[in-house]
C-alpha cells in the first residue's frame, strides 16, 4: 500500500508541476517571463494561500478516493468472511465520511476566503 501511495504522490506532483509550464503562468508565483521578479499586488498572498489550501484538499480528497477503492477491493475479495466484510464496510464508510469532510471544508474555505477578498458582496 505504501508503494502505491508513493507512486500516486509522484504522479500527482509531476502533473501539478507540468500543468503550469507556459511562460505567462509563472507570474502568479512571482516570476516574470524574462526571469525577473514580479511585484506583488494586493490580494496575492491570500490567493497563494487559497491555492495551497486547495492543493492540500485535493491531496486529501485523492487519498480518500484511494481508501474508498481499497475498501471496495477488500469487500469484493472478502469471500463471505464476516470479519473481512465488516472491516471493508467500515473502510468504505470512513472513506465516504472523509470525502464528505474534504468537500465541505473546501467549500467553507473558498467561501470564507471569498468573503475576505470581496467583503462588500
Amino acid at each position: 500500500m505504501l508503494a502505491v501511495y508513493k507512486v500516486m504522490n509522484v504522479i500527482f506532483y509531476l502533473n501539478y508541476a507540468v500543468a503550469d509550464v507556459n511562460k505567462n503562468s509563472f507570474t502568479k508565483y512571482g516570476i516574470t517571463g524574462d526571469g525577473g521578479i514580479a511585484t506583488w499586488q494586493e490580494g496575492d498572498l491570500i490567493k497563494r494561500v487559497v491555492d495551497i489550501l486547495n492543493f492540500a484538499l485535493g491531496l486529501v480528497g485523492l487519498a480518500a478516493v484511494v481508501v474508498l477503492i481499497w475498501g471496495g477491493i477488500q469487500y469484493m475479495t472478502a469471500g463471505g468472511d464476516e470479519t473481512k466484510v465488516e472491516s471493508a464496510t467500515k473502510t468504505i464508510t470512513n472513506a465516504l465520511i472523509g470525502l464528505a469532510i474534504v468537500i465541505l471544508s473546501g467549500l467553507i474555505v473558498n467561501f470564507v476566503i471569498g468573503k475576505i477578498i470581496t467583503p462588500g458582496k
